[in-house]
């Protein structure tokens, strides 16, 4: 198989997708992300927790919040939030965010896996914001991901944005951006002459095309096969990315071992302290997270992989489930 490097099986030499490094794209910056995340107002910022700290810090002046975010939220969410004590932080079933909020909630939609999360319903008072990364291409409804909320932070130096470093922020509203213009770690992106910027964001549907076309070769080899192989899929209006391509399987781990020793590089989508919270004393509250997790696999899907090689990483999931 080809080279193997940390979620994704890539090809030397074709381990991306759309413009090169140094190409520039026609449209300025602003107007293809405006287009891309169906926000106005964008702004970069030098890494993630900048950002959030950025977001937070816009809405201190709104008195005491509860914040609402998925289990295993990124580590420089939590380090942001903690440094507003108006923030009350409260964990909630990863597969539950979309819970109807109560008055004066702050909810973090963390989109995971290329599947945008549909924000529920919510009084006046409460705020959405969305951990986008993951999920930039996809959609609710016709909304694209990045305009759910009021904000949306989205981390550069992952896929699909890989050459890129920082993070973005991003607002369709304009109170929101109101309160966001001048924050000191904010530079408004159309003043950023970044390249690599340019180009990640010049082959995002590239990018997300080819993740969908690898995904559909692995639905096409389970559909009717009659194994207990379950694609993860959205539900109601979602558009996903597909940039992991997940499936669930009575046994996710000995799969993953046996893969292994194909050379073929799987995941399970658990950082570890996910695992400590869905295996510990709070296990009991988080079941529907649990239940996910406990039978998830993430297959190769990065788009450099060409039809042969999907179907060889398809062929050996097949052998190993039937063997199992």
């Amino acid at each position: 198989m080809s080279e193997v490097s940390g979620y994704w099986i890539r090809l030397a030499g074709r381990v991306g997708a759309g413009a090169l490094a140094g190409e520039r794209s026609h449209v300025p910056l602003d107007a293809a992300l405006g287009r891309l995340l169906g926000c106005r107002w964008i702004w970069w910022a030098p890494d993630p927790l900048s950002a959030w700290t950025a977001v937070f810090s816009a809405l201190a002046g709104d008195g005491e919040r509860r914040l609402v975010y998925a289990v295993g939220a990124p580590p420089w969410l939590e380090c942001a939030a903690a440094g507003f004590p108006t923030l009350r932080g409260a964990e909630v079933d990863a597969c539950e965010v979309n819970r109807e909020l109560t008055h004066g909630d702050v909810l973090i939609l963390e989109h995971r896996h290329g599947l945008p999360v549909a924000p529920g319903t919510a009084p006046d008072d409460a705020l959405i914001l969305e951990d986008a990364t993951a999920a930039v291409g996809g959609a609710v409804g016709n909304r694209p991901v990045g305009s759910l909320g009021r904000a949306a932070v989205i981390a550069l130096g992952v896929p699909p944005f890989t050459r890129s470093t920082g993070a973005l922020v991003a607002t369709p509203d304009g109170h929101s951006a109101g309160r966001l213009f001048g924050q000191p770690m904010l530079t408004r992106v159309e003043q950023v002459n970044d390249t690599a910027i340019i180009a990640d964001v010049a082959g995002v549907e590239e990018w997300v095309a080819e993740c969908r076309a690898v995904a559909a070769i692995y639905d096409s080899v389970w559909r009717g096969a009659g194994l207990p192989i379950r694609p993860v899929e959205p539900v109601g209006e979602i558009t996903p990315t597909f940039v992991e391509y997940l499936i669930a399987v009575p046994d996710p781990d000995a799969l993953s071992h046996s893969l292994a020793g194909e050379g073929i590089e799987t995941r399970r989508p658990l950082n570890d302290r996910l695992r400590g919270l869905l295996s510990g004393p709070s296990q009991d509250e988080l079941p529907r997270a649990r239940e996910f997790y406990s039978h998830v696999l993430q297959l190769p899907s990065h788009p450099g992989l060409d039809f042969e090689e999907v179907l060889a990483v398809a062929d050996a999931v097949v052998r190993h489930v039937r063997a199992g």
